[in-house]
């Protein structure tokens, strides 16, 4: 059975071209074009991955969805991958180097975009290689 993976972007292109890449490699692939979306999805606890852009309907909407996703029994578990343009577009860099990034952006990866499909299913791979390594400890 492929590992499922929520893939959660409000720009169709990219949308489209990483869960091309992903299904190429053997995921299962949902898309939600927005958090709203992202959130009534009824099985999210049982995602092997969730990833999401950054900036969508509000420039921290990815963040938001992290934060709701990490903050819920349900589905704390649940390892979140953000991809973010927020250095090409403005200048800011995020980064989980430190114990402060990492309680407030809440990701078990950070990847600035653009990113190419094949380092990110590469990325993919290694952050759930490191799940199945590491089931009731902290990936970041």
């Amino acid at each position: 059975m492929a590992e499922r993976i929520l893939l959660v972007d409000d720009d169709l292109n990219i949308l489209q071209a990483n869960q091309a890449a992903l299904e190429r490699a053997g995921y299962e692939v949902v898309p939600a074009t927005c958090v709203r979306e992202a959130l009534r999805k009824p099985d999210l606890p049982g995602f092997s991955l969730v990833i999401s852009d950054v900036m969508m309907e509000e420039r921290d909407a990815g963040f938001i969805l992290c934060h709701r996703l990490k903050s819920s029994p349900a589905t704390e578990h649940v390892p979140v991958m953000l991809l973010s343009s927020a250095y090409e577009e403005m200048g800011i860099r995020f980064s989980l180097q430190d114990r402060q990034a990492r309680r407030w952006i809440k990701a078990d990866a950070l990847l600035n975009k653009p990113i190419t499909p094949e380092a990110l299913v590469q990325k993919v791979r290694d952050l759930l290689a490191r799940r199945q390594a590491q089931p009731d400890s902290a990936l970041a």
